[in-house]
């Protein structure tokens, strides 16, 4: 955590530094959070029979309902603005590496890494 002249080491930085983030930014994702299930914006993900690496992966998954199904798109967004936008992009850029993560995920217990 302290490096040799007893100052935060870089990792111990950069920690705290998304902790602060993580902070600052929770109450806007518990809000966003809320108007998914409100406006029944989540569908059930079944990841663990699509992705063999997920089997063992605990916890039930959650995916975004495709935008254009979605009438309450943009209340959504007029809701949350930027930050729900963000939200829902980034959301949907992570669908297409969930596989390739977690296959990587099961290359890397497979070699002990």
């Amino acid at each position: 955590m302290f490096d040799a002249s007893n100052d935060f080491t870089t990792a111990a930085r950069q920690r705290i530094r998304s902790l602060f983030l993580f902070d600052r930014n929770m109450a806007d994702t518990e809000a966003m959070g809320r108007t998914l299930v409100e406006r029944d914006m989540l569908m059930e993900w079944d990841l663990k029979t699509r992705v063999k690496e997920a089997a063992d992966l605990e916890g039930d998954f959650f995916a975004l309902k495709t935008a254009a199904t979605i009438p309450s798109t943009f209340g959504f967004l007029e809701r949350h603005q930027q930050k729900g936008a963000n939200l829902m992009v980034a959301h949907r850029l992570s669908m297409y590496r969930t596989g390739t993560l977690l296959r990587g995920t099961g290359k890397a217990k497979a070699t002990g890494s």
